[in-house]
């Protein structure tokens, strides 16, 4: 329910253009709500110095990891 609520402000705060703590806003659209919402409007959606985007990836790469070693383990 929490990633709902944050995505939803994420995108509000893309299309309404709204500055937090002075840093730029670098909105675009890509014609559809849903393409809008899934992809997002922001290129790097930031909370004042904090990078949302790269807190997402930081799971993702950790996955990868996880799961290379676990080939490799495998292979032995």
């Amino acid at each position: 329910m929490v990633a709902l609520k944050v995505s939803i402000l994420l995108y509000l705060k893309g299309k309404l253009g709204i500055s937090v703590l002075g840093e730029a806003v670098d909105n675009h659209t890509h014609g559809s709500f849903a393409l809008d919402f899934w992809v997002g409007r922001e290129l790097n959606p930031r909370i004042g110095f904090y990078d949302i985007k790269f807190n997402a990836y930081r799971v993702g790469m950790l996955f990868w990891l996880v799961l290379n070693m676990s080939f490799l383990a495998k292979q032995f």
